[in-house]
């Protein structure tokens, strides 16, 4: 892919051409053919750096919105010549529909910066978190061996909530003149589940005014203290004798008690409105999200304090229960 500066070459040898035609003069025309020359060296050059790569992506399964995610990154030159100046980029696990290719613009140094720091940083070097939200990831190699493999780490700040299966990891290169530029793309199949954050809270009077607490869901009946009537059985040592049914007593001729059912408490329902909203895309994913952080807070807090819970969200108009 050309870039502005192979554009301004061009230009500049059709211009020396233009002169050497009027001017009679060779070493004009020689000048042209040199450029022309060093912009197609630089295409083919950038061309190679960016084929034959392999990539391989390492990275935690779960992780909290507000947690730091460290991605392992390993790439291996599959080709016959050696790479240099060559960047990799980890795409944005965020982005829906990644880009087929690439542009990267490097930020401007000063040469005493790049006296003081260097003109590039030796491989597997990376800055210690990429940008919050996500974005891309790039790390510049220097160089890279014929069969030779690289690994490097780096870490990722504030994703957002959600599940992302796959992203891609490109690779890209300028050349050795900066002339014309190349992108290739590896889509690797990578799993993140990323939790919403949550609060911790010491108490919630929603929950206070639930008088019992218990794992066992509603429905199922069991034995224990309560007002239900669950069945008689036969008379054991240690039963109270106001728990005697008289009647069933005198019917078989042996003492019985009654049994009752055990209270169960109430089931917290938590109600996510995943519906559309009116005011935009973004309003209606921030809004979300913002629920999705306190229902995690209120769900987190019942289930450590005992409370059974039922989370429940819309499937186009109708709620359903998970």
């Amino acid at each position: 892919m050309p870039s502005a500066r192979s554009a301004a070459v061009v230009s500049l040898s059709l211009a020396m051409l233009l002169i050497g035609i009027n001017a009679q003069s060779g070493w004009l025309f020689w000048l042209a053919g040199l450029l022309i020359a060093a912009l197609f060296v630089s295409w083919m050059d950038s061309l190679l750096q960016v084929r034959n790569m392999e990539a391989e992506r390492t990275l935690q399964p779960e992780v909290f919105e507000e947690e730091t995610l460290e991605i392992t990154l390993r790439v291996r030159n599959r080709g016959r010549f050696q790479r240099h100046l060559l960047v990799v980029v980890d795409g944005d696990p965020g982005d829906e529909d990644p880009p087929k290719r690439i542009r990267l613009k490097p930020p401007r140094r000063r040469l005493g910066e790049i006296l003081r720091e260097g003109a590039a940083p030796e491989n597997g070097s990376s800055p210690e978190t990429n940008p919050i939200g996500g974005g891309l990831a790039p790390l510049l190699l220097s160089r890279l061996a014929p069969g030779e493999e690289l690994v490097f780490s780096y870490k990722r700040l504030g994703l957002r909530r959600g599940v992302y299966r796959s992203w891609p990891v490109y690779f890209y290169s300028e050349g050795t003149l900066g002339l014309s530029r190349h992108c290739s793309r590896i889509d690797l199949p990578s799993r993140l589940a990323v939790f919403p954050s949550y609060v911790e809270i010491s108490a919630l009077p929603l929950l206070e005014t639930l008088p019992y607490r218990s794992m066992v869901p509603k429905y199922v009946a069991a034995r224990g203290d309560g007002l239900d009537f669950y069945g008689v059985r036969e008379f054991r040592p240690g039963d109270s004798l106001s728990r005697v049914h008289w009647r069933t007593t005198a019917r078989i001729g042996d003492l019985v008690v009654q049994e009752y059912e055990r209270e169960q408490g109430t089931r917290l329902l938590v109600l996510l409105d995943n519906r559309g909203r009116e005011g935009g895309r973004r309003e209606a994913r921030n809004c979300l999200d913002v629920q999705a952080r306190v229902a995690a807070t209120v769900v987190r807090f019942a289930l450590l304090s005992g409370y059974p819970v039922t989370l429940a969200a819309y499937r186009g108009s109708e709620p359903l229960t998970y």
